[in-house]
């Protein structure tokens, strides 16, 4: 009995203290990113080429292209394209290829548009190079080159 009501009064003086001994506080925890409005690049066209020309035989011809890039979702973008700073749907752009000293002459022909709102997903910038046969006529034999570029800000 003793040992009883000896564990009866230690219960009820934790239970005392408990209740005046303990003393509770709090802390904030703030959490934080940074959402970058960027774009990337996914894909595009490494080379685009009309293969052997015979200027005897030649037509007109378009090889079409397509880069696929994504930016942030909501961000403006735009995009200069072939050396034009944000190019018209529609709109041909001529270029020069050259072999040497050499040049003839091809344009880049845009067929979307070069500005817009992102969506956060994949989309795509479609466009052709077009070689026509008026320009192929008066070249001379040789490897014909030339580059440019896709550049997108958001």
């Amino acid at each position: 009995m003793r040992k009883l009501t000896l564990g009866l009064l230690a219960i009820g003086m934790v239970l005392t203290f408990a209740g005046k001994g303990f003393a509770l506080d709090t802390a904030t925890i703030n959490v934080q990113a940074t959402v970058l409005g960027v774009c990337t690049v996914s894909s595009s066209p490494g080379l685009m080429d009309f293969g052997n020309v015979d200027p005897a035989t030649w037509t007109d011809t378009q090889l079409p292209g397509t880069v696929d890039f994504s930016c942030t979702n909501g961000e403006n973008y735009a995009i200069d394209f072939a050396g034009q700073t944000n190019p018209a749907n529609g709109a041909t752009i001529p270029r020069v290829l050259n072999s040497g000293t050499d040049t003839m002459n091809y344009n880049v022909n845009t067929l979307s548009a070069s500005t817009g709102v992102a969506t956060g997903g994949l989309q795509s910038y479609d466009f052709n190079v077009e070689l026509l046969a008026a320009d192929v006529a008066g070249a001379t034999a040789g490897v014909y080159q030339d580059s440019f570029t896709f550049d997108i800000t958001p």
